[in-house]
């Protein structure tokens, strides 16, 4: 059931038990205490009422004597007694000629607080009874009895119970603490665990100590950690055995390509003094054509299965520094294609091998020239900014660009968006960069440059001594 309050579900499974509980006990605690005062009430309003009637009685039964006689004094003296007990405020005798005599004391100061007095509604009582002696009335007796000694009652009463329930609960609050706390204990032996295998520490085990519910959790993440261990052991014996073929297979199968461009060539030029046909002169420039793109392709896979460690120092390098040793490869290409760079990088560094982001930054450059549009002149801008320990660097064309649909599919090995025929591209330049930038916690993505052309982002870790 999801939680309604929003707040509730930002707090620690501790805090969420604590206040529920405590907001559970207070309620039903407040209700319990509201209906045992709300009992007590009903009861002392009855027994205002009979001590009433009995009041009455008393006096009919105290005045006969001195009402027959006339004993006026006796009457007040009586009175006065009976004004002086704590439930009774005023006792009034009034004869049959109007003479009225009264007994009333100050009344005491209430202790229960005028709002709590409201909410008992229990209200002071009057009656009155007239003295009937022998058939014949000698005047009226009232009496009313205050409500005060029951407010005071009650609300002692109260305050015992509100003690009572505060004690409860702070105990149950103590209680439920150390339960919780004890009890969740695991819970956090499991985080440092998860974090230890998210880590790359595949041993981290936690030991089967708990409630019947966490022990099930605990048996289950060590069940899951032996076999993730067991599945990275196999899968890091395949991945070295598959990256040492690869590599043995490109290294070795580079003596043959290099064989084939050589021999192809000599061929050539053997058969330069005779007039080939047509067919025989197109087959002889396939085969030098694909023999160097065959030596193009092992040498990249060489380079791209290398790329994911560092390839010489790491140290902190000033982009504008690789950038200009990338445009200083370029030169030649740049100025026969009439292109115009610009760079902003200030003074943004990156921690990190030199020999990769040059190559990186070679990458980008060479594409950018490659896939320029045939009519205009390329424009490529080179950017980085520093923020937050992050590195973004933008490098930017005006050429063909690339269709959203495939921005994600260039990143891909052996990827060709526009092929051209002839071209010695081997398809692995993103896919190189990708690596790379991977390889160093970075991610990269391809956005539209605005008025047309494609938008290469790296979003690097400017690093811990950059």
């Amino acid at each position: 059931m999801p939680i309604p309050l929003p707040f509730l579900a930002r707090l620690s499974l501790l805090s969420r038990v604590m206040i529920s509980a405590t907001l559970a006990l207070v309620v039903a605690g407040n209700a319990l205490l509201i209906i045992s005062t709300a009992g007590d009430a009903e009861f002392f309003a009855a027994q205002i009422a009979e001590n009433l009637e009995g009041e009455l009685d008393s006096l009919v039964i105290a005045l006969g004597e001195p009402v027959i006689i006339g004993d006026y004094a006796t009457i007040e003296q009586s009175l006065q007694v009976r004004a002086k007990r704590a439930d009774v405020r005023r006792v009034v005798w009034t004869d049959k000629k109007g003479k009225t005599v009264e007994a009333a004391l100050p009344a005491a100061a209430p202790r229960a607080p005028a709002w709590f007095a409201r909410l008992t509604r229990i209200t002071a009582q009057h009656g009155s009874r007239a003295l009937v002696i022998g058939g014949r009335t000698y005047g009226t007796i009232e009496v009313e009895v205050s409500a005060t000694a029951a407010h005071d009652r009650l609300w002692e009463d109260f305050i015992r119970h509100l003690g009572i329930l505060a004690l409860a609960l702070g105990l149950d609050f103590a209680g439920i603490l150390l339960v919780l706390k004890s009890g969740l204990r695991p819970l956090a032996r499991l985080t440092q665990a998860a974090n230890d295998l998210a880590n790359g520490d595949f041993s981290s085990r936690i030991p089967p100590k708990g409630s019947p519910e966490l022990l099930r959790v605990i048996v289950a993440f060590n069940h899951m950690a032996d076999a993730t261990q067991t599945a990275q052991r196999k899968w890091r014996f395949s991945n070295e055995e598959l990256h040492r073929l690869t590599e043995i297979t490109a290294h070795h199968l580079q003596e043959p390509a290099r064989r084939l461009v050589v021999f192809a060539g000599r061929l050539k030029a053997s058969l330069a003094s005779q007039t080939l046909n047509e067919d025989a002169a197109l087959s002889l420039t396939f085969i030098e054509q694909q023999a160097n793109r065959l030596r193009a392709l092992l040498r990249d896979i060489q380079f791209y299965l290398a790329v994911e460690q560092p390839m010489g120092e790491v140290g902190t390098i000033l982009l504008s520094e690789a950038a200009e040793a990338a445009l200083t490869g370029h030169q030649a290409a740049l100025a026969a294609a009439e292109a115009e760079v610009s760079t902003d990088t200030a003074e943004v560094r990156l921690h990190i091998d030199r020999r990769r982001l040059i190559k990186l930054l070679d990458t980008l450059l060479d594409n950018a020239l490659r896939y320029r549009r045939p009519d205009t002149p390329p424009r490529i801008h080179i950017a980085a900014t520093a923020l937050g320990g992050r590195v973004h660097l933008r490098v930017a064309d005006n050429g063909l660009g690339i269709a959203p649909q495939y921005r994600t599919q260039v990143f891909q090995v052996f990827e060709r968006l526009h092929p051209v025929a002839g071209d010695d591209n081997t398809g692995i330049g993103l896919s190189l960069v990708r690596r790379i930038v991977e390889s160093e916690n970075g991610r990269v993505w391809i956005e539209e440059t605005p008025g047309g052309g494609a938008t290469v982002i790296l979003d690097l870790p400017q690093g811990t001594e950059a």
